[in-house]
């Protein structure tokens, strides 16, 4: 076919014959097929095909021991398959830290929903009161009272002489109870949480 210029039938023949219409991937090459039935190799589309991965499923990416938590209801096993158990039913994960002994092992429990608070765990502090001491004293002579007004002593006689001053002088020590207060009622300690559900893979 001959060259033509200007915008005329020959041309438009030619510009027509040269369109692609169609293409496909032979190897890594583009082949494009041109109007006129003649193809047009476009060269490599591919470019450098890298290592094949290996062949998985979803279940590998939990292996055994590990954790699946969802706040769907969906068990495991039927998402993934392989065989699942609750776990931490009713407890909070922590992680592990091995400079603490409660969480330097992968699965140990510890901790409590309440506290009772005993005397130990409470601040250091003081009880005041206020008392008097009292004296009762025995004397003999026949119940003879000495003293006058204020020096007077008085008391209850005990026979005849044997129980001169039977309890002695003041200084008597005493005890009192300034009351009690509360009801000990365990606190609760429970930090902020969200509940979801938890499995662990066993097999």
């Amino acid at each position: 076919m001959g060259i033509a210029t200007g915008f005329t039938a020959a041309r438009m023949l030619i510009m027509e014959a040269a369109t692609i219409v169609s293409g496909e991937i032979l190897g890594n090459d583009l082949i494009l097929e041109k109007h006129d039935g003649t193809t047009v190799n476009a060269g490599n589309v591919r470019g450098p095909k890298g290592d094949d991965g290996m062949a998985g499923t979803p279940l590998d990416s939990y292996p055994i021991g590990a954790v699946y938590t969802s706040t769907v209801s969906t068990h495991p096993s039927v998402l993934f398959g392989g065989t699942w158990v609750k776990y931490a039913e009713g407890r909070m994960i922590i992680g592990i830290d091995t400079s603490q002994i409660e969480f330097d092992t992968v699965n140990e429990t510890g901790g409590s929903k309440t506290k009772t608070i005993s005397e130990s765990n409470m601040p250091s502090h003081n009880h005041s009161m206020a008392h008097d001491h009292s004296m009762v004293m025995t004397y003999n002579l026949a119940g003879t009272q000495s003293g006058t007004g204020a020096n007077r002593l008085t008391g209850v006689v005990y026979g005849d002489g044997a129980d001169i001053d039977r309890y002695g002088t003041t200084g008597a020590s005493s005890n009192a109870n300034t009351g009690s207060k509360g009801s000990d009622s365990p606190m609760n300690i429970l930090n902020p949480f969200v509940v979801s559900y938890m499995w662990t893979r066993t097999a």
